[in-house]
């Protein structure tokens, strides 16, 4: 697998640094290898989106710092990264789109920013160890299959502005 990305410098709308991949003027970082070994990674400060894809299938990373810049996690962002531990989601996440955390195995703990009104389709499906999920209290819906094959819960404790839960939640 990939350990390093690289784009040629005359592309305009791209670039690498470090091997990572990120949008020309730095704001999105469109991928990291999948094969990296590293185990932490820290997003850089100019980053605020991180892009479709962004971290999948990574199985080294335990895990990753994001700063309060960040603004979007889309779809898949952190799909498949098996050995993925460790996350905190920062305040100024506005959006979490769906599956962005699909099958992250190892995922034990998250704290959904208080911005977030929904929990879109699938995206902790698949976490079989997520025990904690600490719920914002605007939270307004939890879309289908969002937490379907999450084994490890006890106990869920929902705010009272929930109003929608989709099937297999």
């Amino acid at each position: 697998a990939l350990e390093n990305l690289l784009v040629a410098d005359e592309s305009e709308f791209y670039k690498s640094v470090d091997g990572i991949w990120f949008s020309q003027d730095g704001k999105t970082l469109v991928k990291y290898p999948c094969g990296r070994k590293t185990e932490s990674y820290t997003i850089p400060d100019e980053v605020s989106c991180l892009g479709d894809f962004a971290f999948a299938y990574n199985e080294s990373l335990k895990s990753v710092e994001i700063h309060n810049g960040v603004s979007q996690i889309k779809v898949d962002a952190f799909a498949y990264c098996t050995s993925l531990e460790s996350i905190e989601i920062p305040e100024t996440v506005e959006k979490i789109q769906p599956y962005a955390f699909q099958n992250c195995l190892s995922l034990k703990r998250i704290a959904i920013p208080e911005g977030i009104k929904v929990i879109e389709r699938g995206t902790f499906e698949g976490c079989t160890k997520l025990e904690e999920v600490v719920f914002p209290h605007g939270l307004t819906e939890i879309g289908e299959t969002a937490f379907e094959y999450c084994e490890a819960f006890e106990k869920i404790e929902l705010p009272e502005s929930v109003t929608t839960i989709g099937m297999y939640a």
